[in-house]
């Protein structure tokens, strides 16, 4: 066949036809549409450059790109016919997508490589005879087609310390498919830099620019030079996919692949994962070589990687280990390519920039003496991460924290690695701490706490630190401390008499006595049982009356829901907490009131055991008779679908396990209580009279604290248990219940109590507290009795067993959909709940008395709703259809007190880590008998957390300002030297 010049070419122009393709290209293109190969008109290019420049427009439009009004008119094929190199090079790139569409191998920048045709690195490559072209297509065909990759150089060696053999320019997907494949051997082999650097000696001074950030993720360790053992000396780096979670949200394209001594065993200590990995991040420019070190310190810090990544990274000429791993590792190896955008350089830099200027700035700055006095002490007194917590920043990793307004769900504030105090910079728009600066702990105290009045931030700081007139008291020390003839007598305010000093001031706020808990609103079965569990056990009333109410949730959550007058459907589960010393008797009233829970889950669980061994026994003959099933379907002259349909018919339905009967749950993770919610009980009840085991525990680090508390609220919510996994599948769980009480010591629970998250995450909202009056001292008996035999027990017991043994509606065959009895209230109660609902509203308004716990007093009528249901269930059974008005009455009796005590229990729930800091400092001083000291003591033998100067000094301050200690004059002689700062004790904590 022959083939006519295209009209308008040039005569003297080299044309292109099918029959002078290079054969790679013209045997994918055969591949793709057999038959003979024709010459490409203008009448057949038509439609095929339309359909091209409408995807090309839709994909700019994606990225957000839109054509400059001044743009050249679209690009028609008979244009580059007039340039045989054009069309060529065209030819070149369309080819080498081919390939890459069909699997075909992407270019290998190994140096061990030649150069190829189809490598993407010769400068030369042959279209057509007599033809020769540079692959990168000119500037016009690129901009008027946009899609053609952009290239970017970087360098190649042989070996760690040897020089740069080759420098070559790849695209993206070319960096991204090579840094998929790994070698298997040992750390060594090629390496490659992440920039312009000329072939020969390698160096910083020879590079030109940096083509990506390169970081390697790992954490510190200390190589032990006897033995070559490193051991962790820093935080261990998120695992490769949370890293990967980050790069996603920030919108960022990059490619993350493990290193040679990921998850390698031999590192210190043993037992913990150490994951280890580089990450490699597009740049929209080139950096320049100077620009390197604080440009990747910002992007570390900004991922919260500033702890756990490799600085050396940011070397400019620093080589890079292509992908390896041992033998034996070589299954963990992992690699990740993420969409997105290439990180904005100037951005970012005017970023990093800003935030060292404002460093710089807030170390320059002087305050007059007072005041600078005042700022430094509280700077040492509290700690910056603890303020931003306590005003709802939501922590995340590497020091780095979430506005609560944010809509990103990125971390716009972050701590300044280094800084000193401690200081951070925010970046959120809707953050007040967004203002250039770089604020210290004062500083995020004095605009969050104080709208940014510094003098009224002063004074209130000196009143908190007891520096109110310290100005007046040191003068009248002074005067007070000379002698007659005006020199001074230090040895008057440091040996007084103890009848002379003044008594000193509690360190913490003394807590309100409770009020009484109204025990009778709880009726004639929950009422006189926890009367009596209080008269047998002597443990507080308003504990026992916390462990009755909340079993009685759990008995009645699988039968009934509450029906709202608003129209909602709520489950009848609380959320409940109860503080209690230690020996509180805390366990010995759970037992009492869970035996009929717990009597049952026994008896269930060994039918469960039977029914396992006869499943675990029909699913081994159903494996088996389906086995032989298959093997007779695919039999001779069989195979189709319609064999197999037959096959499986006659072997029949595949077994179901058994129901798992556990009922309790103690410190289940979110993916542990989704499996056991999934194969087990659909009511479950989350009770430990250890609450440690839950607060302290794994579900509520800070890692999974945020998603387990919101899991919790959605349970209480009587929301679907929804999940979605990549690994183990997704599923979504229905009609699931869980009652929640925790017992738990002071200070334990004050941790949970004080805790931002919780409460900015509406979980407190949703508890009922009690922290009662503790009964230890005064639990005198005339004889010992077991409280079970009492009467008002054995009541309670019935009832519960009642409800536990009778198996509730479910919407499903194996009775794990509870569809509960809606109780609706009465019309009665509808009227008095409108009333109460107005009254909680007004309660509620600025400078009324439920102001300060607003989240509490919005939650306050659904669990007055929630405790009348349960009231009702107990005192009528299954029969119950409505809440009556005694009930909710009763119910708004109770919720009033949980309301007095949240406000009660507010102030004493947050303690400033000084206060408790000057009182283990206070108790070591009294055990010791000591009456004067100097620092070096605490700071080497002292309490373990007194061994940080910082918290060593916020202690003191706290101690001296509450009048336990008084400074002494400097060169007093303790312990036989003269000491700079020394303190004395007041004689009272001796």
């Amino acid at each position: 066949m022959t083939h006519a010049p295209p009209s308008g070419a040039p005569s003297g122009a080299p044309h292109i036809t099918p029959a002078n393709l290079p054969p790679e290209v013209r045997a994918s293109i055969e591949a793709q549409a057999p038959g003979e190969l024709v010459e490409l008109t203008d009448e057949l290019a038509a439609p095929v450059v339309a359909k091209v420049q409408a995807e090309n427009a839709a994909k700019r439009q994606r990225r957000g790109i839109r054509l400059k009004t001044d743009e050249p008119a679209p690009f028609e094929i008979t244009d580059a016919t007039n340039e045989a190199a054009e069309v060529a090079a065209d030819l070149a790139i369309m080819a080498e997508a081919e390939q890459e569409r069909e699997g075909g191998d992407l270019a290998c920048f190994s140096p061990d490589e030649g150069e190829t045709a189809n490598g993407g690195y010769s400068n030369d490559i042959p279209i057509a005879e007599g033809v020769t072209t540079d692959v990168t297509p000119p500037e016009s065909i690129r901009d008027r087609l946009g899609e053609e990759p952009a290239r970017f150089p970087i360098a190649l060696a042989d070996t760690v310390t040897g020089p740069i053999t080759r420098r070559r320019e790849v695209t993206w997907s070319e960096l991204a498919k090579r840094l998929k494949s790994v070698e298997v051997g040992a750390k060594d082999g090629p390496l490659w830099l992440a920039g312009d650097h000329a072939p020969g000696p390698r160096g910083n001074e020879h590079v030109r620019s940096v083509s990506v950030l390169a970081l390697d993720v790992e954490a510190k360790t200390a190589r032990n030079p006897e033995t070559g053992i490193k051991t962790v000396i820093g935080p261990e780096p998120p695992t490769l996919q949370e890293m990967a979670a980050e790069i996603e949200l920030c919108g960022w394209r990059a490619i993350l692949h493990t290193t040679h001594s990921h998850l390698d065993p031999g590192i210190q200590p043993p037992g913990v994962a150490h994951h280890r990995y580089r990450l490699v991040l597009a740049l929209d420019r080139p950096l320049q070589p100077g620009e390197l070190d604080v440009f990747g310190r910002h992007v570390a810090s900004v991922l919260g990687i500033s702890d756990c990544f490799d600085p050396s990274t940011l070397k400019p000429s620093q080589p890079l280990y292509l992908p390896r791993a041992p033998q034996e590792r070589l299954i963990y190896f992992g690699h990740v390519a993420i969409e997105g955008d290439p990180l904005p350089v100037e951005s970012l830099l005017n970023a990093a920039r800003a935030a060292q200027d404002a460093l710089r700035a807030a170390a320059g700055k002087r305050q007059g003496p007072q005041t600078a006095s005042v700022i430094d002490t509280f700077n040492a007194a509290h700690d910056v991460r603890e303020l931003l917590r306590h005003h709802g920043y939501i922590p995340k990793r590497g020091n780095r924290w979430m506005h609560p307004e944010s809509t990103t769900g990125m971390a716009g504030v972050r701590l300044l690695p280094e800084s000193d105090p401690p200081r951070v910079f925010s970046s959120h728009g809707c953050c007040p701490l967004n203002d250039g600066h770089a604020h210290d702990a004062f500083s995020v105290w004095c605009i969050l706490a104080h709208g940014g009045d510094t003098k009224a931030a002063v004074r209130e700081a000196a009143r908190l630190l007891g520096m109110e007139g310290e100005r007046q008291t040191s003068e009248r020390q002074r005067q007070e401390n000379r002698e007659p003839g005006g020199a001074a007598n230090p040895a008057n305010s440091a040996n007084r008499p103890a009848a002379q000093w003044p008594e000193p001031e509690p360190l913490r706020a003394p807590m309100a006595e409770a009020e009484p808990y109204p025990v009778n609103a709880l009726g004639d079965v929950l009422g006189t049982a926890a009367i009596a569990l209080h008269e047998s056990v002597k443990a507080p009333l308003a504990l026992c009356a916390q462990s009755v109410l909340a079993a009685a949730s759990f008995a009645a959550q699988a039968h009934f829901d509450a029906h709202m007058p608003w129209g909602e459907i709520k489950p009848l589960s609380l959320a409940m907490l109860t503080v209690g010393e230690s020996g509180e008797r805390k366990s010995g009233v759970d037992d009492l009131v869970l035996g009929a829970a717990k009597a049952q889950e026994r008896a269930e669980m060994s039918a469960y055991e039977a029914d396992m061994e006869s499943f675990e026994s029909e699913m081994a003959a159903w494996k088996a008779a389906s086995e032989q099933a298959k093997k007779r379907a695919s039999g001779k002259d069989k195979g189709n679908l319609e064999d197999f349909r037959r096959a499986a018919a006659e072997v029949g339905a595949q077994p179901v396990a058994p129901v798992l009967p556990l009922r309790f749950v103690t410190d289940p993770t979110v993916e542990g209580l989704y499996k056991l919610l999934a194969i087990g009980q659909p009511s479950v009840a989350l009770f430990s009279d250890e609450g440690g085991l839950l607060i302290g525990g794994h579900a509520l680090n800070s890692d999974n604290a945020l998603k387990t508390l919101a899991r919790w609220c959605k349970l209480w919510d009587g929301s679907p248990f929804d999940r979605v996994r990549a690994g183990d599948g997704s599923g979504i769980l229905y009609g699931r219940r869980m009652a929640l009480h925790q017992l738990a010591q002071p200070d334990i629970m004050s941790t949970l109590l004080s805790d931002p998250t919780a409460n900015g995450q509406g979980f407190l909202a949703r508890c009922l507290v009690a922290w009662p009056q503790s009964t230890i001292g005064t639990r005198h008996i005339e004889q010992y009795e077991w409280a079970g035999d009492r009467p008002e027990i054995r009541r309670l017991f019935g009832k519960l067993k009642t409800l536990f043994e009778t198996p509730p509606r479910t919407k499903d065959q194996r009775g794990q959909v509870l569809d509960p009895q809606p109780l609706p209230l009465s019309p009665d109660a509808k009227a008095m709940a409108v009333q109460a609902g107005n009254q909680f509203e007004s309660l509620m308004a600025p400078g009324a008395p439920l102001c300060e716990i607003r989240d509490r007093g919005s939650k306050a009528m659904d669990n007055a709703i929630r405790i009348a249901g349960v009231l009702t269930v107990i005192e009528q059974g299954l029969a119950a259809r409505e809440i009556s008005a005694d009930h909710f009455a009763r119910a708004l009796t109770l919720i009033q007190w949980y309301l007095a005590e949240a406000l009660r229990i507010r102030g004493a729930a947050a303690i400033p880590q000084a206060v408790t800091d000057a009182e283990a400092l206070l108790a070591w001083i009294r055990e010791r008998r000591i009456s004067l000291f100097r620092s070096a003591p605490v700071l080497t033998r002292g309490p373990a957390q007194l061994r940080n100067k910082v918290r060593f000094t916020a202690a003191v301050a706290e101690l001296v300002g509450n009048g336990y200690l008084v400074e002494a004059p400097p060169g007093t002689e303790v312990e036989g030297v003269k000491a700079k700062l020394a303190w004395r004790v007041h004689p009272h904590v001796l």
